[in-house]
């Protein structure tokens, strides 16, 4: 059984893969996984920063592919108006968040807005 690192490697060398993202770029990708911990949370609009991909669409795919693999966890947040960057929940998927989420920050029911919901990436799952 190989280590998360030889998967990553393997799903990184993959033609789909290299010929999304092209070889600069990739190999960003793979430095960045490899480098990042659990604990490590990146926002898409940052992992384009980090990457440069040719297109923001074209990580997209990858991270996609990624995350059916195991290697990148994806997950959506919910953020509290009250302290931007906060998070007060997580959903699995887009259609699991819920109208409606309890803000514990503000002891308040708040509805989930486009404005406080962010995807979120744990490049090391």
């Amino acid at each position: 059984m190989g280590t998360f690192l030889d998967d990553l490697r393997r799903s990184m060398s993959s033609l789909s893969i290299r010929l999304s993202l092209g070889e600069p770029a990739g190999k960003r990708l793979l430095d960045l996984l490899e480098r990042s911990s659990p604990e490590n949370e990146y926002t898409f609009p940052r992992l384009v920063d980090l990457v440069q991909p040719p297109t923001p669409a074209n990580l997209a795919k990858v991270l996609a592919k990624l995350e059916q693999k195991g290697l990148v966890k994806r997950v959506f947040r919910v953020e509290s108006p009250a302290v931007p960057g906060a998070g007060i929940r997580d959903f699995h998927s887009l259609a699991d968040v819920t109208p409606m989420v309890y803000d514990d920050r503000q002891d308040i029911e708040i509805p989930v807005e486009p404005e406080n919901l962010r995807v979120i990436y744990s490049l090391h799952p």
